[in-house]
């Protein structure tokens, strides 16, 4: 991520909503937080520390990426919730539907994996010499990757 001073402009020519501008018409202006809190509600808002940014930053997958930052972790929350109810605001104005959020989405615990044959093949013997099954060794190196403090 650019540094901080270029990562706000970034966030400036990300969100095309501006509230301030009286030109805009009133359907693509953002509504005020609270009008619809339930509609924000099941979007994941994660706030995470930087380090090569030394500083907090926020995002909302699968709404919106990395989109503020700031030193104090609540303050990008709030910066951030605020984005998220902007952006619900630009796809209804716009009648676009709405990404599923991940909170509310039922997983089944299966997915499909592709590999190359040569890293399938690492795979099968690292697991035969751990007398383990492919499974239980792909589960617990992504596990690894993904667990807070992994990877």
């Amino acid at each position: 991520m650019p540094s901080k001073k270029s990562a706000k402009s970034k966030l400036v020519k990300q969100n095309p909503v501006d509230r301030v501008d009286p030109s805009l018409p009133l359907e693509r202006r953002a509504r005020p937080l609270g009008r619809s809190p339930g509609q924000a509600r099941p979007y994941v808002k994660i706030v995470e520390w930087s380090p090569e940014d030394d500083c907090f930053v926020g995002s909302a997958p699968p709404l919106v990426g990395r989109c503020c930052h700031g030193d104090r972790e609540e303050e990008v929350f709030a910066e951030l919730s605020q984005i998220v109810e902007e952006w619900l605001a630009i796809h209804a104005a716009d009648s676009k539907a709405l990404p599923a959020a991940v909170s509310t989405k039922r997983y089944s615990g299966k997915f499909q994996l592709r590999l190359t044959p040569d890293l399938h093949r690492l795979l099968a013997l690292r697991a035969a010499m751990s007398r383990r099954s492919i499974n239980d060794l792909a589960v617990e190196a992504i596990e690894r990757a993904v667990a807070p403090g992994g990877g």
